[in-house]
This record gives C-alpha cells, sequence and structure tokens, in this order.
C-alpha cells in the first residue's frame, strides 16, 4: 500500500506543524463528547495555522445518517469563524483507514480523540492515530481528552 505522507508522525504540538492546509477531524459516531469544548478547541487549532476544517465520521446504517451529519453540523459550526472554514463529510462503512484515504489531501493534517480506537483481528483494539501512521502515513494530532 502506498504511503500517502513522506514523514508521518503524531503530532503533539499543533505549533511544530509548518504546513497545514486543512484540519482532518475524525469524530466516532457513538462516542460521547464534549462538543462545545471540542469545537472552540478545534477553531483555535485552525486559527494557528488559518486552516479549513473537515469534520468527518462514520456511519454503518442510512439510520445513522441524520443524526451523524447533525452532529457534525453543530461542532462544524462551533468551529467557524470569519477566516476559518468548516465542511462536514459522512463516510459510509466500518473502515477509518479508506475514509482518511478517500478524503486526504498533501498538506492536510489528521485529528483525533484520544483513546478513539479501532477494532482490527480476533478483537484487539488498536489506537486510531497510531494505525493511520503506521498504515497510511499521514500525520495525526491527537485531541487531549
Amino acid at each position: 500500500m502506498e504511503k500517502l505522507q513522506i514523514n508521518p508522525t503524531i503530532v503533539r504540538d499543533i505549533q511544530t506543524v509548518q504546513t497545514c492546509k486543512r484540519l482532518i477531524v475524525l469524530l466516532p459516531n457513538k462516542q460521547q463528547i464534549d462538543e462545545h469544548a471540542l469545537g472552540r478547541h478545534i477553531r483555535k487549532l485552525a486559527q494557528i495555522r488559518l486552516s479549513s476544517i473537515l469534520f468527518l465520521s462514520l456511519i454503518n446504517t442510512y439510520d445513522d445518517h441524520i443524526p451523524t451529519l447533525t452532529r457534525l453540523e453543530s461542532i462544524a459550526s462551533i468551529s467557524r469563524d470569519l477566516l476559518i472554514e468548516a465542511n462536514v463529510e459522512v463516510y459510509f462503512g466500518n473502515s477509518w483507514l479508506k475514509a482518511v484515504r478517500s478524503v486526504w489531501q498533501p498538506g492536510d493534517l489528521v485529528v483525533c480523540l484520544a483513546g478513539h480506537t479501532i477494532r482490527t483481528w480476533m478483537y484487539q483494539y488498536k489506537p486510531v492515530d497510531e494505525l493511520l501512521v503506521n498504515l497510511l502515513g499521514v500525520s495525526v494530532y491527537v485531541v487531549p481528552a
């Protein structure tokens, strides 16, 4: 599998990122989060680099589409300002790797929540940030819990 970026890493400090055209924020569909706090935090990150934002979530059934889209739009509306564009996308499937690959472009920084894991095989769970770095070769910033 071809890697998307030359020097992938897990970013600990957003200030160290030299270029970042867009933040791709991964939001697990069922995870409980403080949407207002997350939206404000993402807006601050985007303002540092004058980046646009894409909020991305997975759904497995069409019944989840409207509630998920509503949740993403709510967080996006908190993150927008006059200089920061925030968009949303819902990916139908169960693979974060495929979802990220479908939207990632050079200059993007993937943002995920601390504790976000993916079930791999035999019911083992691995942190999504590590899998994205190792398997797709993208840089990931982990939002502290």
